[in-house]
């Protein structure tokens, strides 16, 4: 993941977190809350399913075996990814931002 994706995506969770924050000082996360539905709460989960989707195809090699069935990264479901074995993962340290640049401090 290069600099400028690794930002995006850092700022993705954080504008993700931030909706959660706001809902539950309106919300509460207690008593009868705990059964409240809103589109709100229900936006947060699809977009962070989203953003874990982002995340794990692209720390995945480009082809695995799943199954059985060899795959390209962008022919992988999310619970795939489940299923491949630990060294088919790329670490990213090749990748990460040197600790001078401004994700590295943010992190």
């Amino acid at each position: 993941m290069d600099e400028i994706t690794a930002a995006n995506v850092l700022r993705w969770y954080e504008s993700l977190e931030e909706q959660v924050l706001d809902f539950m000082q309106v919300v509460p996360p207690q008593g009868d809350n705990l059964h409240v539905w809103s589109p709100q709460r229900a936006t947060v989960v699809v977009e962070a399913g989203s953003l874990i989707d982002s995340v794990l195809r692209d720390i995945s090699p480009a082809r695995v075996t799943v199954r059985g069935t060899s795959k390209k990264r962008s022919a992988r479901r999310v619970r795939e990814a489940g299923l491949l074995p630990p060294p088919a993962l790329r670490t990213g340290h090749e990748s990460f931002p040197s600790s001078g640049s401004s994700i590295s401090k943010a992190v």
